[in-house]
């Protein structure tokens, strides 16, 4: 004997355990305790399956929420130090120190070997940098997965909620120093 997805379904019975009741995807009416497989306000049929798999995604999304802040506040902590980085090696490229000292003697000859070794270290810091960027970036979108939620559901997001202009400004961060770490070192 072969059992379909919807028989196992049917044997597994409609027992939940998610801390968010079933609603229907279409309207977000709450499917507890309805008989048939059909949404009694927009009309839509559904497998409960679907909606246990859909329900665990927001429920996901919900947990991943809860420390949504504190990754962004990080990701901008790290974006804002790998500027500092960033800027601080990069600044004799900038301000173009080697032609100044450049044939005045001992000293030319050693703020020119120095500028080297700067370059170098600012050429690695830069690679660093843009691999930070890439994960400043990922940290600070996270906040933006409260879009995912659906509005009925954002009451179980736990406090403090998500702030929006931290994602925004995490993100923007990462990709200011994306720019900085791949134009700087091509000037």
């Amino acid at each position: 004997m072969t059992f379909t997805w919807d028989d196992l379904e049917h044997i597994r019975g409609h027992e939940w355990t998610l801390p968010i009741p079933p609603t229907c995807a279409r309207c977000g009416y709450i499917l507890t305790g309805l008989p048939d497989n059909s949404c009694p306000e927009c009309g839509t049929t559904f497998r409960w399956g679907e909606v246990r798999k859909r329900s665990a995604r927001i429920w996901s999304t919900i947990n991943q929420l809860r420390h949504a802040n504190r990754d962004a506040k990080a990701g901008l902590i790290l974006g804002l130090i790998c500027w500092a980085a960033v800027a601080a090696l990069n600044l004799p490229r900038l301000i173009r120190l080697t032609p100044l000292a450049s044939g005045k003697g001992d000293l030319g000859v050693m703020v020119d070997k120095t500028v080297a070794v700067i370059e170098k270290i600012a050429l690695g810091v830069d690679v660093v940098a843009l691999f930070a960027s890439l994960f400043v970036i990922l940290l600070g979108s996270q906040i933006l997965n409260i879009r995912k939620v659906p509005p009925c559901f954002r009451e179980h997001i736990p406090e403090p909620r998500p702030d929006v202009g931290l994602g925004i400004g995490t993100v923007s961060c990462g990709l200011l120093l994306l720019v900085a770490a791949v134009v700087l070192p091509l000037i």
